[in-house]
């Protein structure tokens, strides 16, 4: 996952899974290797990771980035507003929070967060996204 082998990283993961090793922080790497590809249900995943570790911040965001990625933004905006209350200096989580912002048509709150985001982590794996996003606010 580390390098950016998110095949490999998938079929690791789904290993564990079916062994009957998993714990939250392997459902929750499951699930955002699933959003990286584009594939499978990372929403379930995302889920079953905040069931084992209900206060981890970490999943607590996968949920609401699997779940805004996904189109259930009322859904989202509640994960993504209790994780960033946890964790406001985390620009990946303002990142994921001003997203749906965006996608629930709240210009203003998207691009305070995604401004944010931006500035704090300017080189972020999401920060062309961002910046792209940004721009159709203009």
């Amino acid at each position: 996952m580390r390098d950016g082998n998110w095949k490999a990283a998938r079929a690791e993961y789904e290993r564990l899974v079916a062994d009957g090793r998993a714990g939250a922080s392997v459902y929750n790497n499951l699930a955002n290797v699933l959003l990286m590809l584009g594939e499978g249900d990372p929403v379930s995943l995302a889920e079953k990771a905040l069931s084992l570790s209900p206060g981890n911040v970490g999943v607590i965001d996968t949920l609401g980035w699997a779940l805004a990625r996904a189109g259930r933004l009322d859904e989202a905006m509640r994960h993504l507003r209790d994780a960033r209350l946890r964790a406001p200096d985390d620009p990946e989580i303002r990142w994921h929070l001003g997203y749906a912002l965006a996608r629930q048509g709240r210009i203003d709150e998207a691009r305070a967060e995604l401004s944010i985001a931006l500035q704090r982590a300017p080189g972020g794996a999401w920060a062309d996204e961002a910046r792209t996003l940004l721009d159709e606010f203009k």
